[in-house]
């Protein structure tokens, strides 16, 4: 009888343990498939969000390409204008100059004119002055000459009357 129920709680003990091994065998399996679901399911999200993101990515590339074309012709447009505003600057700086110094040759010349009547009217004036002076000078030249003849006269008429006071 021992042999039996050794023999019995063997069978027992095999059963168990081939229930407890198929039980967990199929937990185990279910929730491998459960993993493997819950994984897919992810994958197929992630594959989604990738797509999505290598779209933006190539929407953004085509965007920054545009934009970088756009800086490029802007840049160029920026530097043609920049040279076209020197010119201009130059042509306008030129011009003004001009006006500037034509400006200041007619105020010269304003401004000189009459003083340059002024000095004319001076020098004239010392002219006349000059000609009075000179017929001034002349005049008493004459009348020095005439003294000069009056005194040698007087000289003579004294003399001639001292000779004949004397005589």
């Amino acid at each position: 009888m021992d042999i039996i129920f050794l023999v019995i709680g063997i069978l027992v003990g095999f059963a168990s343990g081939y229930f407890i091994f198929k039980f967990r065998s199929a937990n185990s399996s279910a929730k491998i498939d459960e993993r493997n679901r819950i994984l897919t399911d992810d994958l197929g999200k992630k594959e989604t969000e990738l797509n999505t993101l290598r779209e933006e990515y190539l929407k953004i590339s085509n965007e920054f390409s545009s934009i970088k074309t756009d800086y490029k012709n802007l840049e160029e447009k920026l530097t043609d204008q920049g040279t076209e505003f020197k010119n201009i600057v130059n042509e306008i700086l030129k011009e003004k100059s001009k006006e500037f110094t034509d400006q200041n040759k007619t105020n010269l010349q304003q401004i000189l004119e009459p003083l340059k009547e002024k000095i004319k009217e001076f020098e004239k004036k010392i002219e006349d002055s000059n000609k009075e002076s000179i017929d001034r000078f002349a005049g008493l030249r004459q009348q020095l000459v005439m003294l000069k003849d009056l005194n040698q006269q007087m000289s003579l008429d004294a003399q001639n009357l001292t000779k004949a006071l004397k005589g």
